[in-house]
């Protein structure tokens, strides 16, 4: 049963805020360098780059295995690509965030073999070879019309272990049309997995278990530098990938002064809790001296009450701090803020835009609540019976998706457009 030609895809029109600047399928070339040294070919296509349809890469390419990459938005999309591989008589995985969260509800469909959840480089490493789906953790799938989900597979505790993603694949440039300094090319990176936060909207504690893990500084710059000649020297603007870029200071302060060694042309865009800002104000000096410039901080809510109701465990007055510290250092200040979260009133909503620009933000993005499936906030409303809205392409933090007491759906969706259009006024822009 090992398979020897992979298509590995990215279905198109992928959207809402959380995908915003989340282009690159490094995920999927991750996946493509665990497997190109035991198969004879394997294939990255993003549709939403590619001239040609996805049947054309069936015909010149006739795949094994098609592997599809899915979040809650790709959900049709993805089952449309698995009909038609399944159809041409390739073997159908699924893997992401998405699947991992939903794997019996896909599976219910006749086009899905199989589900990697989790982590994905050593189940289909394992998949390729074995004669058997039995014995692989993390995979489920069906078996005479029942559906088995092995085993967890354990987390990937060392990361410097893994090849570096398969960027010799990418069939695609991708420009810098989001990042605040133009003239770069974009590029992205993964210098860590996880979060120990416990956000119950977030989709981190569902798929890495509160589990962070991390990179060596010297691992992380090894990829750097093959970064650097993959993108033959030319500036750079990179995003970090890790949600909680912060997690290990010790890391982060090694991390800065290779960077100061080698002294790269490169813009670094992370990702930071607030907490951990306003404990290492002086590593947070370092970070911007060394590039390390655009910040994003999931800044949630103005209301104490929010805070504490979504488990961030963190203060208002601590988020204030933490975009003065950012701003006193010359970093570009970005924040994400919630809107719809169960109590909140139209009056309280109209004050975000307001309170963004207030503590001193200098990009915000307001995102309507969305209960994905896996976490703690869906498990909490669907035991409520208030979650209205079943189709998976609205789960994308532009859409109400969920009953609230002091606001209706469409009045709510008409509120993240006035946010926005608040907080974006030309003297911001």
């Amino acid at each position: 049963m090992s398979f020897k030609r992979i298509l590995l895809v990215k279905p198109s029109g992928r959207k809402g805020l959380g995908f915003a600047s989340d282009v690159i399928p490094i995920g999927l070339e991750y996946i493509a360098a665990s497997v190109e040294d035991i198969v004879d070919e394997v294939t990255i296509i993003d549709l939403d780059m590619e001239q040609n349809s996805f049947p054309y890469f069936l015909d010149a390419l006739n795949p094994d295995v098609v592997a599809i990459t899915m979040s809650a938005t790709d959900h049709y999309e993805g089952l449309r690509i698995a009909k038609i591989a399944k159809e041409n008589g390739c073997t159908t995985v699924l893997g992401g965030y998405h699947p991992t969260a939903i794997p019996d509800e896909l599976l219910s469909h006749p086009q899905v073999d199989l589900i990697i959840r989790g982590e994905g480089e050593y189940t289909m490493r394992e998949l390729v070879q074995k004669d058997s789906f039995g014995d692989i953790p993390g995979l489920s799938y069906k078996e005479n019309g029942t559906i088995i989900h092995n085993s967890d597979r354990p987390l990937i505790h060392d990361l410097d272990a893994l090849p570096f993603p398969a960027r010799h694949l990418r069939r695609h440039e991708y420009k810098d049309h989001i990042m605040i300094e133009k003239g770069r090319e974009r590029e992205v990176i993964t210098m860590s997995r996880g979060c120990w936060g416990r956000c119950s909207f977030c989709c981190e504690p569902m798929m890495y278990r509160g589990c962070q893990r991390f990179r060596s500084p010297e691992n992380v710059m090894e990829e750097l530098l093959e970064i650097v000649s993959f993108h033959k020297g030319r500036p750079l603007s990179i995003l970090v990938t890790d949600p909680n870029f912060m997690g290990s200071p010790k890391r982060v302060d090694r991390l800065c002064d290779l960077l100061h060694q080698y002294k790269l042309d490169i813009r670094f865009s992370v990702l930071v809790r607030a907490d951990s800002v306003v404990r290492d104000p002086a590593l947070i000096k370092k970070m911007c001296e060394n590039g390390i410039l655009s910040y994003e901080m999931g800044i949630e809510s103005l209301k104490a009450e929010d805070l504490k109701n979504i488990r961030k465990n963190i203060t208002v007055e601590i988020q204030e701090k933490a975009a003065k510290i950012l701003g006193d250092n010359g970093a570009w200040v970005g924040g994400t803020l919630v809107i719809g979260l169960p109590g909140q009133t139209e009056e309280e909503i109209k004050r975000f835009p307001l309170y963004a620009r207030e503590i001193g933000l200098t990009g915000a993005a307001f995102g309507i609540a969305t209960p994905f499936p896996g976490t703690e906030f869906y498990r909490n409303l669907e035991q409520e019976g208030l979650i209205v809205e079943r189709d998976w392409t609205r789960y994308d933090e532009m859409h109400s998706v969920f009953e609230l007491e002091h606001v209706s759906g469409e009045r709510l969706e008409e509120l993240a457009t006035y946010c926005h259009a608040r907080f974006w006024t030309l003297d911001m822009l």
